[in-house]
């Protein structure tokens, strides 16, 4: 029906080509330098230092929300675009990276709230820690910096690209459900034919993020697919909780939450702050309960998740608290481990030079191609265990962080253009993907499940892997389909029919991506 003036929810507008942004501003880039700079310049006292570097993050993430770094998008309100990586992307690996390396710090300082015993820490330690914040901070402002960079380069792509979404948002929750089931049978096949097996891992990534992004769209727009959705949100929380990784449950909360954030914002930070604190509490015992059975007991899934909750249940105070405050200083913050590499580099052991870059490139050839081809997750364990990060003997999986490998390989510059090579992946990955599957919504449904790597980052062989496969993949749907979302669009179609809420037509979607 043809809305009447004064009487749309939203204003039917045509479709136009997105404005082009531009690049990185040069006050910006020395906006974001400037918290290391100053770091640098209080080094002698570790605690202004680290103070100073810790803060600068936060500055960093305000400076490129607020459009100082570089000019942002004006294709969509700045709530609706958590899924460009500039956000989302950037919030989850600024969190986990430099802004929860507070509880390290706080620990080391022997402010431990009473959850555990602080440890025997001096000076030595704590200019340690200010020289680790540092290197964090510089490298946050090396993903700024590249983000902007990443503009730039990309602009003549932006400049040809035409946004083509559905012309009605409320179909998106079904368009996104019928990905994910396409996303599953996917994973069926592939994991049953040799070399393909990278292929079944970001099919899997992405029915994860269509489902729980098509949820929140579903909530927000009263979708008939609330129901499977709902489904499918149960079956992923169940399996997240039964697999033993407790990062599974909190990007399943985000990702709900970047789906619905658009029409609530208020309400929905709030209840994904506490939705998010509650699962830092509980999570760390329930999951290293899930892994003593599933893993080392060999427990089915339903058998694990009762025998955790029964051993949660049945722990004491002390023993909770412990493992809570364990976790968030040496798993939620991998400070603890950047420290003990840094205390072996460079004085002990050179740094690696393009070492760690030559490893990563070779894990890019497939076993097929190559038989003899090392084990790459024994590559990356060696550098572990050679600087005592794990024990010979330890049966863990203990890998590098993404900012760690550019340490090794190159100290501080190395940290810098590590930083820079994330944010330039990251945006022009998402600018590819939202012209290739015609615009912001599926375009940053894609990125978020084939980049997904990005959130936290890895070791430089795993990285490279993931993100090669990455573009191999949105490359091969552009080479197949021409780079049009039409065909999505008719996965999302059902029988045309006349929207009537109080006599207001069907709200329309915004203008496509400018990315």
């Amino acid at each position: 029906m043809t809305p009447k003036p004064g009487n749309s929810a939203r204003q039917v507008r045509p479709l136009r080509r997105p404005a082009p942004v531009s690049g990185l501003k040069p006050e910006g880039a020395l906006l974001c330098l400037a918290p290391w700079c100053l770091a640098e310049i209080f080094q002698a006292n570790p605690t202004v230092s680290w103070l100073v570097a810790w803060l600068g993050s936060w500055g960093i993430l305000l400076a490129v929300w607020t459009g100082r770094v570089f000019a942002l998008p004006t294709d969509r309100p700045l709530r609706d675009q958590l899924l460009r990586p500039w956000m989302l992307m950037q919030a989850i690996y600024a969190g986990f990276n430099f802004i929860t390396a507070v509880f390290y710090w706080l620990n080391l300082k022997g402010i431990t709230f009473g959850l555990a015993e602080p440890p025997l820490a001096g000076e030595a330690d704590w200019m340690l820690a200010a020289q680790i914040q540092r290197h964090y901070v510089l490298a946050h402002a090396g993903l700024a910096i590249g983000f902007g960079l990443a503009f730039g380069v990309a602009r003549n792509l932006n400049d040809r690209s035409i946004t083509n979404q559905p012309e009605d948002e409320r179909r998106l929750p079904r368009l996104l459900l019928n990905l994910a089931i396409m996303a599953v049978i996917a994973v069926l096949v592939f994991t049953r034919i040799p070399g393909l097996s990278q292929v079944a891992v970001k099919c899997r990534a992405f029915a994860v993020v269509a489902i729980a992004v098509g949820y929140g769209l579903a909530i927000q727009y009263r979708s008939s697919a609330l129901l499977p959705l709902g489904v499918g949100v149960v079956v992923l929380a169940i399996s997240a909780l039964a697999s033993g990784w407790k990062e599974e449950v909190l990007v399943l909360v985000l990702l709900i939450a970047a789906g619905f954030f658009p029409r609530a914002p208020k309400t929905v930070s709030i209840v994904t702050g506490l939705a998010l604190v509650a699962g830092m509490v509980v999570l760390p015992a329930f999951t290293m309960s899930i892994r003593e059975s599933r893993w080392e007991e060999g427990m089915g899934e339903s058998k694990g998740l009762q025998a955790a909750a029964n051993t949660v249940r049945n722990m004491s105070s002390t023993e909770f608290e412990e493992s809570t405050w364990r976790f968030a200083t040496e798993r939620l913050s991998e400070a603890s481990m950047f420290a003990t590499f840094m205390q072996d580099v460079p004085e002990r052991h050179p740094y690696y030079g393009l070492q760690l870059v030559k490893q990563a490139v070779a894990s890019l050839v497939p076993r097929l191609l190559w038989r003899s081809k090392p084990n790459v997750e024994e590559l990356v364990m060696a550098r572990t265990r050679e600087h005592g990060v794990v024990s010979t003997e330890a049966r863990v999986s203990a890998k590098p962080a993404f900012v760690v490998d550019c340490y090794l390989s190159g100290g501080l510059l190395g940290v810098f253009l590590g930083g820079i090579f994330l944010g330039l992946a990251a945006q022009l990955g998402s600018s590819l993907c939202e012209r290739v599957f015609g615009g912001y919504l599926l375009g940053g449904v894609v990125f978020n499940g084939l980049f997904a790597i990005l959130w936290r980052g890895n070791c430089f062989e795993f990285l490279a892997n993931s993100l090669f496969w990455s573009f191999v993949l949105v490359w091969l749907w552009k080479v197949t389909f021409g780079g049009s979302s039409a065909r999505l669009e008719r996965l999302g179609a059902r029988r045309k029919r006349e929207v009537r809420s109080g006599g207001r037509a069907s709200p329309k979607p915004e203008p496509g991506s400018a990315l």
